[in-house]
């Protein structure tokens, strides 16, 4: 299987609705879009231009109520636009949300500490990461813990990668766009 794109962490949480404690399995938590039938999350499609700059998520077709109910509530989301099938599976193509819209450009651009004060506050509260001590957080915020991380776990020169301005790496368009024949020979 590949593995997860960028947009999978950075991009998902755009869509989710307010964050309601008393619903941890709604359309406003991880455990709602990244269910088991959950692949990736894309920024556009190889063979479908016009949805280049949308949020398409990709999951295996589960033929249970469950999986029903949830395409029912993917579908209820306002930035919903179709979906289409691919050999089991299914893409669920999204605007972007237009507020934020200069958030997801500055996620191409790899320039996550440039995101807005509000989509970094619903990023870290979606993915419940709203503490210090998390590398996400230290990404966005460019704190200690992420050059750190790299330098002595990943073994990587932080000083390199923060030669773009940012302590992660750019994305790579290529492995943010779906490609059902790459994902096919690297299954």
């Amino acid at each position: 299987m590949a593995s997860r794109t960028q947009a999978s962490t950075f991009i998902i949480p755009m869509l989710s609705k307010s964050r309601e404690k008393n619903d941890p399995f709604g359309p406003n938590s991880p455990t709602f879009f990244q269910r088991p039938s959950f692949i990736n999350c894309y920024i556009g499609d190889v063979n479908f231009p016009e949805f280049d700059n949308k949020i398409l998520l990709h999951y295996s077709f589960d033929n249970d109520i469950s999986y029903m109910v949830f395409e029912r509530e993917l579908e209820l989301l306002p930035t919903f636009i179709t979906d289409y099938d691919y050999d089991g599976s299914t893409v669920y193509v999204f605007d972007v949300p237009e507020k934020f819209k200069k958030d997801f450009e500055a996620f191409q651009e790899g320039k996550y500490s440039e995101f807005s004060y509000n989509y970094k506050t619903k990023m870290l509260d979606f993915w419940e990461f709203n503490y210090p001590d998390n590398l996400i957080h230290s990404l966005l915020y460019k704190t200690d813990l992420i050059k750190t991380y790299l330098t002595k776990e990943l073994k990587v020169n932080a000083t390199e990668i923060a030669a773009e301005g940012e302590f992660w790496y750019k994305p790579i368009y290529k492995k943010e766009i779906f490609n059902f024949m790459l994902i096919e020979e690297t299954s």
